[in-house]
């Protein structure tokens, strides 16, 4: 079920309406039904899986939280493998044995051998890649102590399925969502108002922005002969659509979870406006990134020594695993290495010694802007590698790019409707970076918050596409 959907509507009104009249322990086996039927009906096959994956992690969590005396270091140990291994084996499964049985076939090909293993008819559950983390992370953080192990199956269930950020995250930690689930939670009018407001902002960004320049980045990355411009301009639209897209599908998320008195991480906070590639992973899908942080490359640091060849092999094994994380195609795998030789970059170019900073914000001066403006093309670049079917398409897209680019063939439809789209919203997010407010609606007056609300509100309905595009990271 999705959020863009007459179903997902009427699920929402009738679990709120019975939510209010239900006391905790019932408002949580509501919710954990309501986030099954939700995830169910895209396919009820699935639901055995997202049960599977919890069910390991929840006994697995029990057999190796430290502060049970009576559990030895071994069977501790053992555990938390039998959680990492299970969950990797699932998700490689179905979302990755194809990809390495193609791969095998190529290679095999290339050495003279006959490469000839089928690939499985396998389909990839939504939101695998998503829950699988969730889950996994709350055992191995079990392990490391900084939380107990749950003993209450069903509430551990509602954690890993809780359905707004179950199928696109953010992918939450148990230590900030299972308290929320444990504990009695307070609703509020306010608490009910702020989580419209922002989840309207979502449906905006996604249904007025992001399907808008969905058409016209398909009808480029399906163009066997686009011109130099007509990439540029696709690649642009779509560096807008998937900012729209996804931080459209954490709004609504986080916002529906606000309505029934949840709180969950902030996802999103303006990357575009990041100068350099550390910046801009502090501000682009930060659940993912603070995971692979904490789960990947400081272990990788940890059992390593401190040098800058084991720094540097850290974060191209971190980020070539995030951007295999992304899908099972190599240049997903491509983009993951793009971005994390930038970072290596970004390493050496800054200076060795410590720099005390004043804690008073630095002035945004035209330094700044243009240095924002020019890792913007970067990260552009970075959505090209992402956004092409494979790397024959990137390469032939790459080199038209350099040597077909003409700039008369700027002035076109296809350039105006990117800046339609793109200059209101731009102006909308400076003046957010301006006053270092994600929700600055929620300060204005009500002359102003009423014709804004309207505005999103008839925007939706006016322009919003006919045929809904699914949330793109859906697919991941």
């Amino acid at each position: 079920m999705s959020f863009i959907s007459y179903e997902f509507i009427i699920l929402f009104v009738i679990v709120l309406g019975l939510y209010r009249v239900l006391d905790h322990k019932y408002q949580n086996v509501l919710l954990l039904v309501s986030s099954y039927v939700f995830y169910g009906w895209w396919d009820y096959r699935f639901l055995s899986l997202i049960f599977l994956s919890s069910l390991i992690d929840f006994v697995c969590a029990l057999n190796c939280d430290p502060h049970n005396e009576q559990l030895s270091p071994r069977r501790r140990k053992v555990s938390v493998y039998v959680t990492i291994c299970s969950n990797l084996a699932i998700l490689g499964f179905f979302k990755y044995f194809n990809f390495f049985i193609d791969t095998a076939n190529i290679m095999l090909n290339q050495f003279g051998y006959s490469g000839s293993w089928a690939p499985l008819n396998i389909i990839l559950p939504v939101g695998i890649s998503f829950y699988t983390f969730q889950s996994m992370s709350y055992t191995l953080d079990v392990y490391k102590g900084k939380l107990r192990a749950s003993t209450r199956f069903l509430d551990f269930l509602l954690y890993v399925s809780f359905f707004p950020q179950l199928v696109a995250g953010p992918i939450e930690r148990a230590v900030n969502l299972l308290p929320q689930v444990l504990n009695p939670r307070t609703m509020s009018a306010e608490k009910m108002g702020s989580g419209f407001r922002l989840a309207l902002w979502g449906f905006f960004k996604k249904m007025v922005i992001a399907d808008n320049l969905s058409v016209l980045v398909n009808s480029t990355f399906t163009d066997a002969r686009p011109t130099g411009a007509a990439i540029i301009i696709g690649v642009y639209a779509f560096a807008v659509q998937i900012y729209c897209d996804f931080s459209g599908y954490t709004d609504i998320a986080r916002g529906v979870a606000r309505i029934f008195g949840f709180s969950i991480m902030e996802n999103f906070r303006l990357p575009y406006f990041a100068i350099n590639p550390t910046e801009f992973w502090k501000k682009w899908h930060i659940s993912l990134t603070s995971w692979f942080r904490d789960y990947l490359y400081m272990p990788l640091a940890f059992r390593s020594k401190i040098t800058e060849t084991a720094q540097i092999r850290n974060v191209m094994i971190t980020f070539g695993l995030s951007g295999l994380w992304h899908g099972a195609a190599w240049h997903y795998v491509i983009w993951g290495v793009f971005h994390g030789l930038l970072l290596v970059i970004n390493s050496f170019l800054r200076p060795k010694k410590k720099v005390k900073r004043n804690k008073k914000k630095e002035p945004r001066t035209l330094i700044f802007w243009l240095k924002v403006i020019g890792y913007f093309q970067v990260t552009c670049y970075g959505w090209l590698i992402f956004r092409v079917k494979d790397m024959g398409q990137l390469w032939h897209f790459t080199r038209t790019i350099f040597s077909q680019t003409i700039l008369a063939d700027f002035w076109c439809i296809s350039a105006l409707q990117v800046l339609v789209f793109g200059i209101p919203l731009l102006v909308f997010q400076v003046y957010q970076l301006v006053k270092d407010d994600m929700e600055p609606w929620e300060k204005w007056p009500w002359y102003i918050r009423v014709p804004f609300y309207l505005c999103l509100l008839y925007g939706i309905i006016l322009l919003g596409e006919p045929v809904q595009e699914a949330f793109i990271y859906f697919q991941f």
